[in-house]
């Protein structure tokens, strides 16, 4: 449910939501790599996916801070 109101607040330009955004990617990123320490065995399939959401938060907070991104929230 949050999603639809996040993406909202997104394209509205509204700064709590970019701080949201960011806060969760973060948080993303720690449960991934908490994800591929606690592996046990090879399991390839799961330590792509973790890969791929870790590749993918970091492309959102990377997008997030970008200085003409920032303008569009002040």
């Amino acid at each position: 449910m949050i999603s639809p109101i996040l993406a909202y607040g997104l394209r509205i330009g509204q700064r709590r939501a970019r701080w949201i955004a960011l806060i969760l990617s973060i948080v993303e990123i720690l449960f991934w790599l908490y994800n591929i320490l606690s592996i046990t065995g090879v399991d390839s399939l799961q330590l792509l996916t973790s890969i791929i959401h870790i590749v993918i938060s970091l492309v959102i907070i990377y997008y997030l801070t970008r200085p003409h991104i920032k303008d569009y929230f002040e």
